[in-house]
């Protein structure tokens, strides 16, 4: 009942959890936690898209990542662009918010800092963000994407 997080692996390590598991028939849930889109932004971090059908296809979760790293270094609003992004590829079950927000202030990286946009620095932002998605898409993707997929994945896992 513990899933996979891709969020720290490779893409070849994250090919050989999807192969491996495949090959024995395991049912684990795979999840990528903290994770954006590398065709949006290029960070190796970042998904690249037939991992993301991967995680689709295994009714997989993942989770939007907060930290401008993966975003984009000057511009919050591909933010969105991600979120899009992600629906043109047929998350609209998959995606959920995986802010990845966390004590910065005795970073050692102060190159980084600061690690997140303002106003994108903690979970009110997820008002934010619900709020301005409401105005593209219907509620019903807006409420997977703020919790419903997430409650989905944690009770699959669960049952």
């Amino acid at each position: 009942k513990i899933a996979i997080d891709l969020a720290h692996t490779s893409d070849q390590l994250a090919h050989d959890i999807f192969n491996y598991t495949a090959q024995r028939n395991y049912k684990i849930p795979i999840l990528a936690s903290h994770s954006n889109f590398r065709s949006v932004y290029p960070n190796n971090r970042n998904l690249p898209d037939e991992l993301v059908k991967e995680l689709i296809a295994r009714k997989g979760l993942i989770g939007i990542n907060f930290i401008k790293d993966y975003i984009h270094k000057t511009n919050p609003e591909v933010i969105y662009d991600h979120i899009a992004y992600g629906i043109d590829l047929g998350t609209e079950n998959n995606l959920a918010y995986g802010g990845d927000f966390f004590y910065d202030k005795d970073h050692p990286d102060k190159s980084r800092y600061p690690f997140f946009f303002k106003g994108m620095d903690d979970a009110t932002a997820y008002n934010t963000i619900n709020e301005r998605l409401m105005k593209v898409y219907e509620p019903e993707i807006v409420n997977k994407i703020s919790h419903q997929n997430a409650l989905r994945f944690i009770r699959e896992l669960w049952e």
